[in-house]
């Protein structure tokens, strides 16, 4: 057959020669053999994630990094994984009763969903992200400084939403003003102004314009109580 054919003049297309053989590691580009490359094969099957990659690069602390390539991923605890892993307990949203996914967290709950309202209305767009797919979508064009920039935003932003569910469902600790999240936020946007100080600039306008779009939305002190 025609297959059998074109496998023979791939053989015969084969110089040997009397020297010894050499092993040539074709995943990597100096074809030498890395665990990095090999963990890369198993875990991407040579594709190059580019999402992943940004997600590494951003100024921010390496626990934020990790939880968010595990949410991009789909692996952090919410009660839709626990109860794939045979949990007893309630699949459901305890703060709104919706069933509770990793987009619902960190996108769908009414609390996330402030969060994304005033990064809308700080950054003019038109749309409130839903999910991952929805943000990458509406930063889609972004390059460079700018990337890394709202990809240390998109990592403070989860970050606040997951550690305030938990404080609020396993410690019993309020949030008496959604808006403080915002402030929390902010906090970890400084602090990649700190590691990348070559973002400077950037950082300071975004935080600069998400303040400005939480302080419109803060009620006027009375000067009573």
């Amino acid at each position: 057959s025609e297959e059998w054919l074109a496998i023979g003049d791939i053989i015969n297309s084969i110089e040997l020669s009397d020297g010894p053989d050499v092993f040539l590691w074709g995943l990597n580009k100096n074809k030498t053999y890395t665990s990095k490359s090999m963990y890369r094969a198993i875990l991407f099957r040579g594709v190059t994630n580019t999402r992943m990659q940004g997600v590494w690069k951003c100024p921010c602390l390496e626990k934020i990094k990790h939880f968010l390539s595990l949410a991009l991923k789909n692996r952090i605890q919410s009660t839709e994984q626990l109860k794939k892993k045979g949990w007893k307990g309630s699949e459901f949203c305890v703060l709104c009763g919706m069933l509770e996914t990793t987009d619902h967290i960190l996108f769908q709950c009414p609390m996330a969903s402030l969060v994304w309202c005033i990064c809308r209305d700080a950054f003019d767009s038109s749309i409130i992200p839903r999910s991952f797919e929805d943000f990458f979508l509406i930063n889609g064009s972004l390059g460079g400084a700018d990337l890394r920039v709202f990809l240390t935003l998109l990592a403070a932003v989860c970050w606040v939403l997951w550690s305030t569910r938990n404080n609020m469902i396993f410690r019993e600790k309020l949030v008496y003003s959604p808006l403080s999240l915002m402030f929390q936020i902010n906090s970890f946007l400084q602090l990649g102004r700190i590691l990348s100080s070559k973002d400077a600039e950037n950082f300071d306008k975004i935080t600069r314009k998400l303040m400005d779009a939480t302080s419109t939305l803060r009620q006027p002190r009375s000067g009573v109580g």
